[in-house]
Protein backbone atom coordinates (compact mmCIF):
# COMPACT_ATOMS: atom_id res chain seq x y z
CA UNK A 1 0.00 0.00 0.00
CA UNK A 2 1.47 3.77 -1.04
CA UNK A 3 0.37 7.11 0.35
CA UNK A 4 1.62 10.32 -1.04
CA UNK A 5 4.18 12.76 1.08
CA UNK A 6 3.46 16.31 0.27
CA UNK A 7 7.42 16.76 -0.89
CA UNK A 8 8.30 13.15 -2.48
CA UNK A 9 7.18 10.60 -4.61
CA UNK A 10 5.13 7.47 -3.78
CA UNK A 11 6.22 5.80 -0.22
CA UNK A 12 5.80 2.09 0.78
CA UNK A 13 3.89 2.39 4.17
CA UNK A 14 6.94 0.24 5.92
CA UNK A 15 4.13 -0.99 8.56
CA UNK A 16 2.30 -2.41 6.04
CA UNK A 17 5.15 -4.19 3.92
CA UNK A 18 4.61 -8.10 5.56
CA UNK A 19 0.84 -7.66 4.80
CA UNK A 20 -0.86 -8.70 1.37
CA UNK A 21 -3.61 -6.45 1.66
CA UNK A 22 -6.80 -7.34 -0.45
CA UNK A 23 -8.75 -4.20 0.27
CA UNK A 24 -8.83 -0.85 2.42
CA UNK A 25 -10.70 2.22 3.24
CA UNK A 26 -10.09 5.64 5.34
CA UNK A 27 -12.79 6.50 7.52
CA UNK A 28 -13.84 9.89 8.57
CA UNK A 29 -11.09 9.89 10.86
CA UNK A 30 -8.67 9.38 8.80
CA UNK A 31 -8.74 5.79 10.59
CA UNK A 32 -6.87 3.23 7.87
CA UNK A 33 -8.82 -0.43 7.73
CA UNK A 34 -7.35 -3.22 5.50
CA UNK A 35 -8.03 -6.66 4.78
CA UNK A 36 -5.94 -9.61 4.08
CA UNK A 37 -7.42 -13.21 2.90
CA UNK A 38 -8.95 -13.63 6.21
CA UNK A 39 -8.29 -10.92 8.79
CA UNK A 40 -8.83 -7.28 9.23
CA UNK A 41 -6.69 -4.61 10.49
CA UNK A 42 -7.02 -1.34 11.37
CA UNK A 43 -3.87 1.30 11.58
CA UNK A 44 -4.31 4.35 14.34
CA UNK A 45 -3.09 7.83 13.24
CA UNK A 46 0.28 7.25 15.47
CA UNK A 47 0.69 4.20 12.89
CA UNK A 48 -0.14 1.79 15.24
CA UNK A 49 -1.72 -1.50 13.82
CA UNK A 50 -4.64 -3.36 14.94
CA UNK A 51 -5.58 -6.54 14.83
CA UNK A 52 -9.59 -6.97 14.19
CA UNK A 53 -10.92 -10.01 13.59
CA UNK A 54 -10.12 -13.35 11.50
CA UNK A 55 -13.30 -15.11 9.63
CA UNK A 56 -11.97 -18.40 9.18
CA UNK A 57 -12.82 -20.03 6.00
CA UNK A 58 -13.53 -17.07 4.36
CA UNK A 59 -11.81 -14.87 1.71
CA UNK A 60 -12.07 -11.06 2.26
CA UNK A 61 -11.95 -8.22 -0.68
CA UNK A 62 -12.82 -4.50 0.58
CA UNK A 63 -13.78 -2.75 3.67
CA UNK A 64 -16.00 0.40 4.20
CA UNK A 65 -17.30 2.11 7.22
CA UNK A 66 -20.64 3.69 7.48
CA UNK A 67 -21.91 4.76 10.81
CA UNK A 68 -19.04 3.72 12.97
CA UNK A 69 -19.89 -0.26 11.47
CA UNK A 70 -17.77 -1.70 9.03
CA UNK A 71 -18.81 -3.82 5.88
CA UNK A 72 -16.69 -6.96 3.95
CA UNK A 73 -17.29 -8.12 0.71
CA UNK A 74 -16.05 -11.60 0.76
CA UNK A 75 -16.43 -15.08 -1.05
CA UNK A 76 -18.98 -15.83 1.61
CA UNK A 77 -21.25 -13.04 1.24
CA UNK A 78 -20.82 -9.23 3.16
CA UNK A 79 -19.75 -9.11 6.38
CA UNK A 80 -21.24 -6.94 8.38
CA UNK A 81 -19.03 -5.84 11.45
CA UNK A 82 -19.15 -3.67 14.68
CA UNK A 83 -15.77 -3.05 16.02
CA UNK A 84 -17.02 -1.96 19.17
CA UNK A 85 -18.52 -4.97 20.14
CA UNK A 86 -16.60 -7.16 18.18
CA UNK A 87 -20.20 -8.65 16.58
CA UNK A 88 -20.07 -9.83 12.97
CA UNK A 89 -22.38 -11.58 10.55
CA UNK A 90 -22.97 -12.56 6.86
CA UNK A 91 -25.00 -11.72 4.27
CA UNK A 92 -26.15 -14.03 1.22
CA UNK A 93 -28.27 -15.22 -0.70
CA UNK A 94 -30.21 -16.00 1.54
CA UNK A 95 -30.61 -12.48 3.16
CA UNK A 96 -31.44 -11.47 -0.93
CA UNK A 97 -28.33 -10.73 -1.92
CA UNK A 98 -28.25 -11.84 -5.57
CA UNK A 99 -25.69 -13.47 -5.33
CA UNK A 100 -23.21 -15.31 -3.12
CA UNK A 101 -19.42 -14.16 -3.53
CA UNK A 102 -18.71 -11.27 -3.54
CA UNK A 103 -14.94 -10.96 -2.99
CA UNK A 104 -14.46 -8.72 -5.43
CA UNK A 105 -17.29 -6.58 -5.60
CA UNK A 106 -17.09 -2.80 -4.93
CA UNK A 107 -18.69 -0.77 -2.04
CA UNK A 108 -19.75 2.67 -2.31
CA UNK A 109 -20.88 4.87 0.75
CA UNK A 110 -23.94 6.75 -0.19
CA UNK A 111 -25.73 9.40 1.70
CA UNK A 112 -28.06 8.76 4.80
CA UNK A 113 -26.37 5.37 5.47
CA UNK A 114 -26.71 4.22 1.76
CA UNK A 115 -24.33 1.04 0.82
CA UNK A 116 -24.05 0.15 -3.11
CA UNK A 117 -22.47 -3.16 -3.60
CA UNK A 118 -21.53 -4.23 -6.83
CA UNK A 119 -22.17 -7.80 -8.25
CA UNK A 120 -22.54 -9.84 -11.24
CA UNK A 121 -26.22 -9.62 -11.18
CA UNK A 122 -25.99 -5.43 -10.78
CA UNK A 123 -25.87 -2.55 -8.54
CA UNK A 124 -27.43 -3.58 -5.14
CA UNK A 125 -28.11 -0.64 -3.00
CA UNK A 126 -28.50 -1.26 1.04
CA UNK A 127 -30.38 1.00 3.91
CA UNK A 128 -27.78 -0.24 6.13
CA UNK A 129 -29.88 2.20 8.83
CA UNK A 130 -33.06 -0.25 8.50
CA UNK A 131 -31.29 -3.59 8.95
CA UNK A 132 -31.50 -5.29 12.50
CA UNK A 133 -29.67 -8.61 13.18
CA UNK A 134 -30.73 -10.64 15.51
CA UNK A 135 -27.96 -11.50 17.80
CA UNK A 136 -28.95 -15.01 19.76
CA UNK A 137 -30.07 -17.62 16.97
CA UNK A 138 -33.35 -18.69 17.49
CA UNK A 139 -33.82 -22.42 19.20
CA UNK A 140 -35.66 -24.05 16.20
CA UNK A 141 -35.84 -22.72 12.66
CA UNK A 142 -37.77 -24.56 10.28
CA UNK A 143 -37.26 -23.59 6.64
CA UNK A 144 -39.37 -26.48 5.60
CA UNK A 145 -41.88 -28.93 6.29
CA UNK A 146 -42.08 -31.58 3.86
CA UNK A 147 -45.39 -34.13 3.65
CA UNK A 148 -45.08 -36.88 1.32
CA UNK A 149 -42.08 -35.80 -0.02
CA UNK A 150 -43.63 -32.04 -1.51
CA UNK A 151 -42.87 -29.15 0.91
CA UNK A 152 -45.94 -27.49 2.51
CA UNK A 153 -47.02 -24.10 1.89
CA UNK A 154 -46.44 -21.62 4.58
CA UNK A 155 -50.03 -20.61 4.43
CA UNK A 156 -51.38 -23.76 5.82
CA UNK A 157 -49.22 -23.13 9.34
CA UNK A 158 -50.38 -21.44 11.82
CA UNK A 159 -48.57 -20.51 14.75
CA UNK A 160 -49.59 -19.63 18.29
CA UNK A 161 -47.33 -18.04 21.09
CA UNK A 162 -48.38 -17.75 24.95
CA UNK A 163 -46.06 -17.33 27.24
CA UNK A 164 -43.11 -18.63 24.94
CA UNK A 165 -45.07 -21.82 24.33
CA UNK A 166 -45.46 -22.33 20.63
CA UNK A 167 -48.04 -24.64 19.20
CA UNK A 168 -48.14 -25.35 15.68
CA UNK A 169 -50.89 -26.45 13.64
CA UNK A 170 -50.64 -27.75 10.16
CA UNK A 171 -54.06 -27.80 8.07
CA UNK A 172 -55.12 -30.26 6.06
CA UNK A 173 -57.66 -31.09 3.90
Amino acid sequence: LYVKKQNSIFKVIPELKSYSIKGFFIDHLDQLWFTTDSALYSIQKNGKTNFEVKFKKNNLGWPIRIDNKLWITSKNGLIFFNPKTKYTTILNQNDGLPVKNLQNAKLFHGEEGKLFLTTLNGLVSIDTRKIAFNHIAPTVLLRNIYVNESILPFDRISATATNNHYQIRLHHH
